[in-house]
């Protein structure tokens, strides 16, 4: 028999993959190798699934969960010493492998490869931003004089910027100090209780081998939600902890499928109705829906009182002012789409979706940033269009008939022979089963809050509608006369008396700095033929000694000079364009072998951080050592 479950067939292809990647044979490899392998194998199965049922990465809930299964496989990946983008790749082979069994898989394949690869170039930007981050507070600590690093800072670095504690111990013991683990495990444990509820309905392999079942076995649910908001069902499935059941009892998170529902299943980008079910025995509240094929849903319920049973009658109803506000902005979604188009051109081609109650998010094909005159055309366009209250109808025809007619459908969604038509006065008309409105009116007001990149070639639109976009305006409204109040002018002199100030204190720093650098006290001396100006001031505001440096140079421009703020613990090394032996990098890695400081650079510039105060005396008598000790 097989040792463990990664020796079968589920995670074979999976391994052989990884191995020709990294190129360090899985049979043969060490342990610790073969334990990164595995953990690549579980997460890149795991992400491919959750990226096919619609979540994407993101900073809580279910995406959350989904960046951190990400990222910590690229950081295994990084192990095996795999320093490029891997994973969107890796995942065609997840997707080849289960393609029969989860036809939805192949679907939606480019979805899944453009999320994992986008995420992964995103990481790589985390890296650097976290290194950066943690070497200035390292500067602090050493001026200070403390070993011990924040271990809630050390969890901030993780949980804000996603920054690997593993990668955070390293640089920490590289630098002489130790991450406060019971700090740090203290804050670990107060956010997973805050977040533990995020995952409310999230679905184990358990349930979705299970659900996978009731599909096989044509487990079916008439959906009725077009119509109506509430009906009479019976319950015919009930799952808890991932296990078909005949009773669910008080407390139980559950699944739940009736004969029929109006509960709106999340597909096509929208997200599924919440609401309740009663019955004479129980209550329930529905925490979220989602469709599987064209007629199964799915309830994700708690049990609130009393207790369910299998074949119960009960009474669904679906949250109306959810509902309403969904509405909303799934119609405002495709006016937007066709107002694009409309816009920007033909081009334009939907690639992603998600219409919440409260927002929307439009992802789209094109090849640059939008201006904000374009962004002011499309919302007034828009705008214009809501206010025309054009009629919202729906109609059910063949699908070549609907293309014919022109709707459009979305590339990699499946259609059946019989499709809805949603259409919108005589500019919009699409593939579409979700829930509208009966009129764009209804919409009341549109506005765009954010425009920005999702991946090469495509971009992103955010936006709120109704009564949530006319509250964002307000609170921009009151912003700027608070800001105008304290500014001392009206509101539309706001913006021309910022950039004054920021000029003005941009131009105060920059004089500061040279009046600072031009007082500094250097001293000179000469060393094997060579002129040696150094200096060293103590100023906790400046981290920045270059212009210092240059200034020194100015004054003696055939010397090597070196300037070092004592507060910061950073120094600068600048060498004349005339000295050839003398190269300020090499001079920098010297330093960083004999005072276990961090730096880098040029052979004409270079600069040292993470100085202690007793430090900045030892370093220039090194560098004194290296100028005597060079053949002239």
């Amino acid at each position: 028999g097989k040792s463990t479950n990664y020796d079968t067939d589920l995670f074979l292809p999976s391994l052989k993959q990884i191995s020709f990647i990294c190129e360090k044979d899985y049979a043969s490899a060490k342990e610790v190798d073969k334990k990164s392998m595995r953990v690549i194998a579980d997460h890149i199965r795991a992400m491919t699934f959750l990226i096919a049922d619609g979540i994407l990465p993101s900073k809580e809930g279910r995406g959350y969960v989904l960046r951190r299964i990400m990222r910590r496989a690229i950081r295994y990946g990084k192990r095996l010493g795999i320093n490029k983008p891997f994973l969107s790749e890796l995942s065609t082979v997840v997707i080849n492998q289960f393609s029969d069994h989860y036809p939805e898989l192949v679907e939606k394949r480019q979805r899944i490869k453009d999320a994992i690869g986008e995420e992964e170039i995103q990481f790589e930007k985390t890296i650097h931003q976290g290194l950066q981050i943690l070497n200035d507070e390292i500067i602090k600590l050493k001026s200070s004089g403390a070993r011990m690093f924040p271990g809630e800072l050390g969890f901030r670095l993780y949980d804000t910027y996603g920054f690997p504690v593993d990668l955070t111990n390293d640089v920490l013991r590289e630098q002489g100090f130790t991450l406060d683990q019971a700090a740090y495990d203290e804050a670990f444990v107060s956010h997973r209780e805050k977040a533990r509820g995020s995952w409310k309905g999230s679905q184990s392999n358990d349930l979705i081998h299970l659900i996978s079942a009731w599909r096989k076995a044509k487990v079916t649910t008439e959906f009725v939600g077009y119509e109506t908001l509430s009906t009479e069902a019976r319950i015919i499935k009930i799952a808890v902890g991932g296990k078909e059941v005949n009773v669910a009892v008080e407390n139980d998170e559950c699944e739940i499928v009736c004969d029929r529902t109006p509960f709106y299943g999340e597909s096509g980008g929208q997200m599924g109705d919440i609401g309740v079910m009663t019955s004479k025995h129980c209550s329930i509240e529905v925490i979220d829906t989602k469709k599987y094929d064209s007629n199964l849903h799915v309830h994700f319920c708690k049990i609130v009182e009393g207790q369910l049973n299998l074949g119960d009658n009960v009474n669904l109803s679906v949250d109306q002012k959810a509902r309403q506000a969904t509405a909303k902005n799934h119609t405002a979604t495709h006016i937007l789409h066709a107002t694009l188009i409309d816009i920007l051109g033909d081009h334009i081609e939907q690639k992603g979706s998600l219409v919440a109650p409260e927002r929307l998010r439009f992802d789209f094909s094109h090849s640059r940033s939008l201006t904000d005159t374009e962004i002011f055309k499309i919302e007034q366009t828009i705008n214009e269009r809501i206010w025309q209250n054009d009629t919202v109808s729906s109609a059910t025809m063949p699908l070549d008939e609907a293309v014919t007619a022109g709707a459009k459908a979305l590339f990699n969604e499946k259609y059946g022979d019989e499709v809805r038509v949603i259409s919108v006065g005589r500019y919009s008309k699409e593939l579409c089963g979700g829930t509208h409105l009966l009129r764009a009116g209804e919409i009341g007001f549109f506005k765009i809050v954010k425009e920005s990149s999702v991946a090469a070639g495509i971009r992103r639109i955010e936006a709120f509608t109704g009564s949530r976009a006319l509250r964002y305006i307000a609170d921009l409204d009151l912003g700027f006369k608070k800001l105008s109040q304290t500014l001392g002018v009206s509101i539309d002199k706001v913006p021309e008396r910022v950039s004054a100030l920021l000029t003005r204190q941009k131009d105060s720093k920059k004089n500061g700095d040279l009046n600072k650098s031009s007082d500094i006290q250097a001293t000179t001396e000469t060393i094997n033929k060579i002129e040696f100006a150094y200096g060293v001031i103590d100023d906790p505001e400046l981290r920045d000694v270059r212009n210092f440096a240059d200034r020194l140079l100015e004054k003696h421009p055939k010397a090597i000079v070196v300037v070092a703020n004592k507060s910061t613990g950073v120094m600068a090394i600048k060498v004349s364009s005339e000295i050839k032996i003398f190269k300020a990098n090499e001079c920098v890695d010297f330093l960083k072998s004999e005072l276990g400081v961090s730096g880098g650079g040029k052979p004409n510039m270079a600069q040292v951080a993470g100085l202690g105060k007793n430090h900045i005396t030892q370093a220039i008598d090194h560098i004194k050592k290296q100028i005597k000790n060079i053949k002239v």
